[in-house]
């Protein structure tokens, strides 16, 4: 009878270890899933997915995982190539790209990115002698792939991760810089100290909130864009909706409106005040 009340007192004690052993087993498996994932095998697919996607060359540095609390892949040295044309070889290049990872979504074979850093990246906006944008993709210039959408072993052997369903929760700018080449030969250049984009989720509307420079002037950016699906939706009536407040010394000016073709920069819709 004495040894009741000591066994008691211990089965919480074990309820909370056995707990605590499920916990760990749960995160185990994606954690070894992720442990026999080899990332540098990723670039040659992933630079294939952008030309096919954007019709433009691409270079990545490395791809490694970052020792983190939530794994982390990390791409470094990345340039996006400028159409034939325009001012520079390159139109986008970024000195690193890090990308958070949650773990339990990989049960269901889904990435949710928690936080996507873009550390230093560098984009120059412009238009060629016919009024061409360097931001429209062009896909019917994208060199061609594997002969009759075959896959390399390479790519096969990345399979199970190239199927998953992707979403991005939270992306964040750090020092970078955004340049506008205008036809009469000048740059105008904005300097971005950070920049944090977040959305629930890919039917959400997107706040956004930056800091930075331009010219010698600092300045603050917040407001709500529209939902990362209606952006990507060629196919959509609706407008993408866009409220912007910017500040700047003594001047506060609010833009809203939206555009019918946001993939474009057409269609706009604007009220500025």
């Amino acid at each position: 009878m004495a040894n009741r009340p000591t066994r008691a007192r211990r089965r919480p004690r074990y309820l909370l270890l056995g707990i605590g052993l499920v916990l760990l087993g749960l995160l185990a498996v994606p954690a070894l899933l992720l442990a026999r994932f080899d990332p540098g095998s990723m670039a040659p697919i992933l630079a294939e997915r952008i030309r096919a996607a954007t019709g433009r060359s691409v270079t990545l540095g490395a791809i490694h995982l970052k020792p983190s609390l939530w794994p982390t892949v990390a791409i470094t040295d990345l340039a996006l190539a400028n159409p034939p044309g325009f001012s520079r070889p390159q139109m986008l290049t970024l000195q690193e790209v890090d990308a958070e990872l949650a773990l339990l979504p990989l049960f269901a074979r889904r990435i949710e990115i928690a936080r996507v850093v873009f550390v230093h990246p560098d984009l120059l906006l412009e238009t060629d002698a016919e009024g061409h944008g360097n931001w429209v993709a062009d896909r019917k210039a994208a060199p061609s792939g594997q002969p009759g959408g075959a896959r390399s072993g390479t790519d096969a052997g990345w399979g199970r991760f190239a199927t998953m369903q992707v979403a991005i929760a939270s992306l964040v700018i750090e020092d970078g810089r955004i340049g506008w080449h205008q036809a009469s030969g000048r740059t105008e250049v904005v300097e971005l100290h950070e920049l944090d984009a977040k959305a629930a989720n890919e039917a959400a509307p997107i706040s956004i909130a930056a800091s930075g420079l331009w010219r010698v002037t600092p300045f603050t950016l917040s407001g709500e864009l529209g939902s990362l699906a209606r952006l990507q939706d060629r196919q959509a009536a609706a407008p993408w909706p866009v409220r912007l407040d910017l500040a700047a010394a003594t001047l506060h000016l609010g833009l809203a409106g939206g555009f019918s073709r946001p993939d474009r920069g057409q269609g706009y819709d604007l009220k500025l005040t």
